[in-house]
């Protein structure tokens, strides 16, 4: 009997986070189709229409797409914090998984580090950088040097000064030093990664063959869809309908199940996976989403090193 009920315990697995290995395009919506009409309702019928914002690199080619960069997070309003990362580790600390190692890459160029879930939410993923919570946000489009980082990260226009950052380092704003580059406008993101089966079963000798897709999210703004492998998952608490309202500002964390995820877990397989994001307060704009398996059975097994 000692052996069923082991059997069937309860088990979790986190396996996948926003990082800087995840491609991101973003998109403005405003000017062209949401700004003429005054609202953003039916946003989701503008994502086809709009282009994907084009922005020069460093090496003089001009892409619609990079990596995610890692983003200030303390979004604000009349002077009040709205939301804290401290809410979603709240969250990975009740369900007993916060120190649960999980591969992530803090910025391009730099190493995968295998990383406590709690440590993922700090600058550089340093718990002492409490003061530094971060999500990731839109494309890194230009080699910026120094100690600069992205603060509120929507548009050029609003990123953040020295005075204004959480560690007291200069921001992008401080070295550009020129307000309103029109590439830098966004008020939507999409986040796009491919991930093997391998990487989040193991050595693929079992698997969870009826598990939940749990995942843990902060946005400032709303993460209103993830796709995976083609199928769009409405993800948005709260609002009906689940999608297509931008306006559900959702800045506290917030965790959902979904029971038909359809990932592909057969040795070989591969998994494509988007984020959807949308801030029409373009001040605000970075999400965090942990993605993570709840099934009863077996433990699932660790990589073969």
């Amino acid at each position: 009997m000692a052996t069923k009920k082991h059997s069937l315990a309860l088990r979790k697995k986190p396996f996948l986070c926003i990082d800087s290995r995840w491609l991101a395009k973003n998109k403005w919506l405003w000017d062209t189709h949401a700004g003429p009409n005054e609202t953003y309702s039916g946003y989701i019928d503008y994502w086809d229409e709009v282009p994907w914002q084009e922005v020069p690199f460093d090496d003089g080619k001009t892409r619609d797409y990079n990596y995610a960069a890692p983003a200030q997070y303390i979004p604000t309003y009349a002077g009040d914090i709205l939301g804290t990362v401290g809410d979603l580790l709240a969250l990975l600390e009740h369900d007993h998984i916060d120190t649960r190692i999980i591969p992530a890459q803090y910025a391009h160029g730099e190493s995968v580090r295998d990383m406590q879930l709690r440590d993922l939410l700090f600058r550089n993923y340093d718990p002492s950088c409490y003061r530094c919570p971060i999500v990731y946000s839109r494309p890194v489009t230009y080699h910026f040097g120094g100690t600069g980082h992205i603060g509120d990260n929507a548009r050029q226009a609003f990123f953040i000064h020295e005075s204004e950052s959480c560690d007291g380092t200069e921001g992008m704003r401080e070295i550009l030093g020129v307000n309103y580059h029109r590439e830098f406008f966004a008020d939507a993101v999409h986040y796009f990664r491919t991930i093997r089966a391998e990487d989040i079963v193991g050595a693929v000798r079992e698997t969870p063959l009826h598990s939940n897709l749990v995942l843990y999210i902060i946005g400032a703004g709303s993460v209103p869809r993830v796709s995976i492998n083609g199928v769009w998952k409405v993800v948005s608490p709260g609002v009906f309908p689940g999608y297509g309202n931008p306006y559900n500002f959702v800045y506290n964390a917030y965790r959902i199940s979904i029971p038909d995820h359809g990932l592909r877990f057969g040795a070989g397989e591969l998994n494509e996976i988007i984020v959807e994001h949308i801030a029409p307060r373009p001040i605000d704009l970075g999400a965090q989403v942990i993605f993570s398996l709840k099934w009863r059975g077996s433990p699932m097994p660790e990589p073969i090193k």
